[in-house]
């Protein structure tokens, strides 16, 4: 949702009045290494094949930071039952196709190139939100780097909040309630300020 968001961003910025980033992430070299796999795979088995191996290869390592994972999905919360329901989810968890990564690749290259930050509207209030144990935007890494390029870029209404311990579904973390205020408290100040 994120990385749509941060696309979008650069297309549609000028119609919001603010945005809120959830779980993004920054540059990650191995892009451009997944992309030519995806389209590797597209043209060898098929645009709707499973790409089990690149599925392997992106996800495969999001649980080495934790111990005793529930499941493959651990990642996502450190609730085990929001990890629990989300394998049970036949629309959940269910490996993209080869064009699907291709896309989805492909997108990340475009949000994580240099100038994607300059192409968002200057004066659009942007709110960072993430885990600093979600491996997707690299232990907070992802998300810090993408506040300080918007930044960079003059951007004069940045803000960042890492909450520690928390990985990569805010919205369904043992401490929601606090993200849910955060929220809440970053729409009410825009609201006042005009902004």
């Amino acid at each position: 949702g994120s990385f749509l968001s941060r696309s979008f961003l650069t297309r549609y910025g000028g119609m919001l009045q603010g945005c809120i980033l959830c779980g993004t992430m920054g540059k990650n070299p191995a892009l451009g290494l997944g992309k030519a796999l995806a389209g590797l795979q597209k043209k060898v088995l098929g645009p709707r094949s499973r790409g089990k191996l690149i599925d392997k290869l992106a996800f495969g390592s999001y649980n080495k930071r934790i111990e005793n994972p529930v499941n493959q999905f651990a990642w996502l919360s450190t609730v085990e039952q929001v990890c629990r329901e989300y394998a049970a989810d036949e629309f959940c968890g269910f490996e993209f196709t080869a064009a699907g990564y291709y896309d989805l690749f492909s997108g990340l290259q475009e949000v994580n190139s240099p100038k994607w930050a300059q192409e968002v509207p200057k004066n659009l209030p942007v709110f960072l939100l993430a885990g600093d144990a979600d491996p997707v935007g690299n232990y907070g890494k992802g998300p810090t780097e993408v506040a300080e390029a918007l930044k960079a870029a003059g951007c004069g209404d940045v803000s960042l909040k890492l909450y520690p311990g928390k990985r990569h579904e805010l919205l369904n973390e043992s401490n929601r309630q606090e993200v849910y205020a955060d929220v809440l408290r970053w729409l009410e100040k825009k609201l006042e300020s005009g902004t």
